[in-house]
């Protein structure tokens, strides 16, 4: 078995203290050892990672699992959540280090689509951040104005894609494009290529808003600052979701789902902090996150086909009338779950309140 040597220097000047008799202690019998320098052979265990190598007696052995692969260097593996504890603004700070590191490992991946992809959301991730310490006082709202228009440039800049991705993707994820193989290609075609140029002027963006994270006065902030920006977050999607219900267009549920993934965004920094409250609503923002984007692209996709049905050539016109027909079946089951989840996740009443101490600050 060979395997790559750990070379971070603190791992061989480490101790490892065993506490229970491990599968590698009960080889030929033989009991602990006693604590002392972090033997080569041993499996050194730091955050995602396992670094091993080559030892004679371990020949019979075999991780019960198979490692994870190392996608970023371990500087940057910090995860979208804060711990608990104190210290918030330096835990802030690491956070979105750790989503700019990420971002600019991904402009340099093969695939330009799914670099474009994952660029853009950690800017989402990024402006959700910074939307979360908004209403603490003045110089968070200042912060929050700059750092939002910055990443707000980096996602307008990889976008010139997107709405033609977007057709394409609805019609392979939710109608079944090998039913449709004209009107497949047809929107595939109309994807543009990326040329590398925008890439390359998002990583620049990307080490600039990495340097400003070393100015962000962030030193004060408490769980209750949190708090108030969790309530705020929480109301702006109330608002969203009865401004969708009264005017039943494109662009209310646009801004609906843009309101539910902040509050998905800050509801997984709040997660470890408040698990009851908070943290159980991660998994259902996500789904309704999901569904309201489904929803948005099969309209685009529907409003884009009746535009343009006159210039579809004659093999493509004809699978027309059936697509459309089976969109609007799944826009159907869509909007019920998207009525079914807004009614769970929005019903909390204390939140939607704004206390008189907070409309001085907001």
């Amino acid at each position: 078995m060979v395997a790559p040597v750990c070379t971070i220097p603190w791992a061989a000047a480490s101790t490892w203290v065993p506490t229970t008799p491990s599968k590698f202690s009960q080889i030929n019998n033989k009991k602990p050892e006693a604590s002392g320098p972090l033997p080569q052979s041993r499996i050194k265990r730091c955050g995602f990672f396992c670094f091993y190598r080559q030892h004679p007696k371990l020949e019979r052995i075999r991780p019960e699992k198979p490692l994870r692969k190392a996608l970023y260097p371990i500087a940057f593996t910090m995860r979208y959540s804060l711990p608990t504890g104190s210290d918030i603004g330096n835990k802030l700070k690491q956070i979105a280090r750790s989503q700019l590191e990420r971002a600019l490992a991904e402009t340099e991946l093969a695939d330009g689509e799914k670099a474009t992809h994952q660029i853009r959301k950690r800017g989402k991730k990024m402006r959700a951040l910074v939307r979360l310490i908004r209403t603490t006082d003045p110089a968070s709202e200042s912060l929050y104005q700059f750092e939002n228009a910055h990443y707000r440039s980096v996602n307008d800049l990889l976008s010139g894609s997107r709405d033609a991705t977007s057709l394409y993707q609805a019609l392979v994820q939710q109608l079944q494009a090998e039913d449709f193989p004209q009107m497949a290609a047809y929107l595939k075609a109309r994807i543009p290529q990326a040329t590398g140029n925008e890439l390359f002027e998002a990583r620049n963006l990307l080490q600039r808003g990495r340097l400003h994270i070393d100015d962000w006065k962030v030193d004060q902030l408490t769980w209750k600052d949190l708090r108030r920006g969790y309530r705020k977050s929480y109301r702006r999607a109330c608002k969203a979701l009865k401004k969708a219900r009264k005017n039943e267009d494109d662009q209310s549920f646009h801004t609906l789902r843009k309101r539910v993934k902040d509050q998905w965004y800050h509801s997984r920094l709040l997660q470890h902090r408040y698990p009851k409250k908070i943290g159980k609503r991660c998994k259902s923002l996500n789904t309704l996150a999901g569904d309201l984007g489904d929803w948005r692209d099969l309209r685009l996709l529907c409003h884009f086909l009746a535009r343009n049905s006159a210039n579809l050539d004659p093999e493509v016109r004809a699978e027309l009338i059936p697509l459309l027909d089976r969109a609007q079946q799944r826009l159907q089951i869509l909007r019920k779950d998207i009525d079914r989840h807004c009614q769970q996740l929005f019903a909390r009443k204390t939140w939607r309140k704004q206390k008189k101490w907070q409309t001085a600050v907001e």
